[in-house]
């Protein structure tokens, strides 16, 4: 067992970052299936890695920690993709006013080019807007569409639900966002927030879109974490050392 520990410690600069990679990627994984809030960790359990194999140089530990987050917020970028291209979400946002609009595009994510859209709207009796037709606009980088979308009304119990569908197949390639429109009786438009979809791209176009987000958020936040962890533990080591130079002197002669 001593071999071993006398190994990672002599070659600390690769078996300190294999350590903190691997512990980090678990994090990950876990924050994304299990729950989100602990990818936090990642700069702690690298911390503790280079500390376990005695990396202590300050320049190896940050251009270290660095490799780490960036692989982190790689892996993360791939799975989230992965997991979303998939999917089939739904958004829920609101006009100004408060109206609730949901929406979904079917499939979410392809190459292929067939997309349904499917909006509601729900309107209680406190608002009296006339939602017979709303336009949808579609939009991505280059492209715009709108499209004027009637409504099928249903009411139960002071609540009335406008449904809509939206059909098409010459989406060109991009990864869009879309919201709904009315207009008052005094000529105004209303908009609603945006929605997502589709994503008419390869699954990795949609890695390629996380990746600028992911990686600046990991490196800005972890990176100061990693910082604090290590200078408040040279801080403490310079202290204890202090203090144990302290002890070892000899007393005073009379």
């Amino acid at each position: 067992m001593s071999e071993i520990r006398n190994w990672l410690e002599k070659n600390n600069r690769f078996t300190g970052l294999g350590i903190a990679v691997l512990a980090s990627a678990i994090i990950v994984v876990l924050s994304v299936y299990v729950y989100g809030e602990i990818i936090f960790l990642v700069p702690v359990v690298t911390f503790f890695s280079f500390h376990f194999t005695k990396l202590y140089k300050l320049k190896p530990r940050f251009l270290g920690s660095v490799v780490v987050f960036i692989i982190a917020a790689m892996l993360s970028s791939a799975i989230v993709a992965g997991i979303e291209y998939s999917s089939h979400p739904t958004f829920e946002t609101t006009f100004p006013n408060g109206i609730q609009v949901i929406g979904n595009v079917t499939p979410y994510g392809s190459v292929a080019n067939d997309f349904h859209y499917a909006i509601t709207i729900t309107q209680n009796s406190s608002t009296q807007v006339n939602l017979s037709s709303v336009v949808l606009h579609i939009a991505t980088s280059g492209y715009t569409a709108n499209h004027i979308l009637a409504a099928s009304v249903t009411n139960s119990s002071g609540i009335t639900t406008y449904r809509y569908y939206y059909n098409t197949t010459d989406l060109p390639s991009g990864i869009y966002k879309y919201n709904v429109s009315y207009t008052e009786t005094n000529g105004t438009v209303v908009y609603s927030g945006p929605m997502g979809g589709p994503v008419h791209d390869p699954e990795i176009d949609l890695f390629e879109g996380f990746v600028p987000t992911y990686l600046l958020t990991y490196l800005i936040y972890f990176e100061l974490i990693f910082a604090v962890g290590v200078f408040i533990g040279r801080s403490i080591g310079n202290s204890m050392r202090y203090s144990q130079q302290r002890r070892n002197q000899p007393p005073p002669q009379s």
